[in-house]
């Protein structure tokens, strides 16, 4: 659940794991509806690594400033890298460290878990992704965008109707998925 995808400690990271067979899945739209939801969109900073030290160091001296203030950061490790993982295994020594805000975040967003260290493991939080068909987002959607017209109309029809309309379109959405439908 995307309850899951912040720890209940400041100094404790969370590393999402996305399952590497399925690269059309990213945590990290979930992640920035969480954090809409709750009016933190303002505090919620999406860094991807890069092997380019320049874009390491501005991302360190980022995450220093962060480290103090109500702030959610999300680390994308794209791939297995020397220099990338060592990055992570700084920041992740340095917050379990130094004295962060009670609201402070870090979420590590890995597409593989190759190269990262032991000591990564240890410290964080780890939640595999890995996700499935649900109409639950599509009822949520056409609920809030159509709200006032089905509550005008207390049909059963209409509410079926929207039922049926969003297990399709879930279906449609994730056809890879369901691959005896024949899409």
């Amino acid at each position: 659940s995307i309850e899951s995808f912040l720890s209940n400690s400041s100094s404790i990271p969370v590393l999402i794991q996305i399952n590497p067979n399925d690269n059309m899945k990213d945590a990290t739209q979930l992640l920035e509806y969480y954090i809409t939801q709750r009016s933190k969109a303002s505090s919620y900073v999406s860094i991807s690594l890069c092997n380019d030290p320049k874009v390491l160091s501005n991302s360190m001296e980022l995450i220093l400033k962060s480290i103090k203030k109500d702030v959610t950061i999300a680390l994308h490790y794209p791939y297995d890298d020397y220099f990338l993982s060592s990055f992570i295994n700084n920041v992740v020594n340095m917050i379990s460290i130094r004295k962060t805000h009670a609201e402070f975040r870090l979420v590590l967003i890995c597409s593989t878990t190759k190269g990262l260290t032991r000591n990564v493991f240890k410290k964080c939080l780890r939640v595999e992704y890995e996700e499935y068909p649900s109409i639950k987002q599509q009822m949520l959607e056409i609920y809030n965008h159509h709200a006032s017209a089905m509550q005008s109309s207390n049909s059963l029809i209409v509410k079926k109707q929207i039922y049926s309309y969003s297990l399709l379109y879930s279906i449609i959405r994730y056809r890879m998925f369901l691959y005896p439908i024949g899409f």
